[in-house]
This record gives C-alpha cells, sequence and structure tokens, in this order.
C-alpha cells in the first residue's frame, strides 16, 4: 500500500515539471527586406537603357600619354613569368601612340546609313558637366553586320547640315571596328569640348574637339577600338580566371597605361595590340610584332582561345 501511495507521487510530481517548463525559443525570422549592397565594377558596365539611361560611373578615358622614349626593346622568344606587377617599363606608354595607324579612314566599314528621329529626352553623360538630362537630337545608325546604334547628338549643334555631318563621319568610322567591339554599344553620345573619349555604359563618348585631334594624328579610329572594348569585352572577359591567369603567367604589360590600372585598362591596351597583330599585321612592323609576342603572349593566346574570328 504504501509503495502505491508513493509511486502516485512520483507520478504527479513528474506530470507538474513538464507543464510548467519554459518551451525552447523559436529561430528568429530572417529579415527578407535586408538591403544587400551591390557590387559596383570598375569599368562602367551598367546596362543603359536607349529611351532612360541610368546614370552610372563616369565613363572610361582613352590616354594621352607621351610618345615611348626608351623605345622598343629586343623581344626575347619567350618571357620569364613574374608576378604581375615586377615590369616597371613597358614597352609603350599607351598604345594608342604606339606609332603606327593600323586602322585608315579608307578602311572598309559595316556603317549603312542614318534616318533621323524625333528628338526625346535622354540622360547622357558629358566630361565637362557629368550627367545631364537632355533633349538631343537623334539618328538611328545602322550596319550591314545587322548591328544598329542610337546616335545622340548634343543640342548645343544647332545646324542640321553639321550634325549630319558628324555623326557620318563618327558612325562611319565606329562601323570599321569589328561586329566583336559594336555588339554592347547601343548609344553613342557626341557633345563639344576637347575631353576625353569614354567607354562603358553600353556607350561610346565622344567629344568634338578631341576626335578633331585624333584625326589629325591618324588614330580616331584607334581610340574608337580602345573605348568599344570597354564597352563589350570588359565584363566578359576582365574578371575571369584564363584573363587574370594570362596577366600572371605574362608578368609584363603592354603599356604603362594597362600597369597603371590593370583591372580597367589591360583588357583594352592588350586587345588593341592583339587586333594589329592578328589582323593588320602588314601595318605595324617586324619589332612592333615581335616585342607584342614576347611581352604578352599569354594574353594573345588568350584572345586568340576567346575572341570569334573577326570578318574584315
Amino acid at each position: 500500500m504504501k509503495i502505491t501511495v508513493v509511486l502516485a507521487l512520483l507520478i504527479c510530481t513528474l506530470i507538474l515539471a513538464c507543464s510548467s517548463a519554459a518551451p525552447a525559443p523559436a529561430e528568429p525570422t530572417p529579415n527578407v527586406d535586408a538591403t544587400v549592397e551591390p557590387k559596383v565594377d570598375q569599368e562602367l558596365v551598367a546596362t543603359l537603357a536607349v529611351n532612360m539611361p541610368t546614370p552610372t560611373l563616369e565613363p572610361t578615358s582613352t590616354p594621352a600619354p607621351t610618345p615611348n622614349p626608351t623605345g622598343i626593346p629586343t623581344p626575347t622568344a619567350t618571357p620569364t613569368p613574374l608576378p604581375v606587377n615586377a615590369a616597371e617599363n613597358p614597352p609603350f606608354s599607351g598604345t594608342l601612340y604606339f606609332g603606327h595607324d593600323f586602322v585608315t579612314p579608307e578602311d572598309v566599314s559595316y556603317f549603312v546609313g542614318l534616318e533621323e528621329r524625333p528628338s526625346e529626352t535622354r540622360t547622357m553623360y558629358d566630361r565637362r558637366f557629368g550627367w545631364v538630362n537632355l533633349t538631343p537630337y537623334l539618328f538611328h545608325a545602322t550596319f550591314s553586320d545587322g548591328l544598329s546604334i542610337e546616335v545622340q547628338i548634343n543640342p548645343e549643334f544647332d545646324g542640321a547640315e553639321l550634325r549630319l555631318e558628324l555623326a557620318t563621319k563618327y558612325l562611319r568610322a565606329i562601323g570599321q571596328l569589328p561586329t566583336v567591339l559594336r555588339t554592347d554599344v547601343q548609344t553613342v553620345w557626341i557633345h563639344e569640348g576637347d575631353e576625353a573619349f569614354g567607354g562603358g555604359n553600353d556607350n561610346l563618348l565622344i567629344h568634338r574637339g578631341r576626335a578633331s585631334t585624333y584625326e589629325n594624328d591618324g588614330i580616331l579610329e584607334e581610340a574608337l577600338i580602345h573605348e568599344a572594348a570597354h564597352t563589350s569585352l570588359d565584363a566578359y572577359h576582365k574578371d575571369t580566371r584564363d584573363w587574370l591567369s594570362a596577366q600572371t603567367n605574362d608578368g609584363r604589360f603592354i603599356s604603362n597605361y594597362a600597369r597603371d590600372d590593370p583591372n580597367r585598362e589591360d583588357v583594352s591596351e592588350s586587345f588593341s595590340m592583339w587586333y594589329a597583330l592578328r589582323y593588320k599585321t602588314s601595318r605595324i612592323s617586324e619589332s612592333t610584332v615581335n616585342t607584342i609576342l614576347s611581352t604578352i603572349p599569354n594574353r594573345i593566346q588568350y584572345f586568340d582561345t576567346h575572341i570569334p574570328i573577326i570578318q574584315d
């Protein structure tokens, strides 16, 4: 009898203990509205809609370095792999001024023609004033490879004849670029002023004063190649494992401009030399060919592998 009473008391005690125990706390609910800071690419590759582009960062600019004072070094057959920051004396100051006009105004152009369109508000970048909202004169440019570009001309150009002349000249030069460089070019901005060209933003930025200088120097087309490489190549290549490996294995840069800003400028600077080497060889000297091959052989191989065959 005593045993039965004791057991009953123990069972009651256990029931009371279980009913009074505090429940385990639930996991906190994730904050689904938390803001995630976006990664901003240094080379201006944000998509720029044709009807109302969204301002991003300032476009990259074409360098204007002084000509290389040291001349072309004696090429070596195979460069010794070094850390990518080890080369203090690249062969060129900047590839825009490496001494060869390898695309000329007489070369064939994919450019077909222009059709004027009604003016509408656009957001444009002007190096004199930054991002501006304007109502530019608009043209629709077409090319024989099926691509097209909207041309936006600053309303400061108030002469219809001048606007057509400038648009035709610059778009014909842009049409001399291979298709791969125009694939992401959706718009072209044309302004007055002696300011640097720009690439990125699915765009090419042209200032008339600097364009005149480039024309006089015979390098307008080469400047456009550099900027279009920013627009159509950077986003797809500059951060890839194969490209970074090619940089490291070369151990050198083709120009001071590429060396001093490798993340932003190395693709554009190196592509120009690859294009001249592979498609305009007759217009560059044998010593320049050897210099390119001995300085950036791995980058050359990278472009051979990753850039579609160019039909001129």
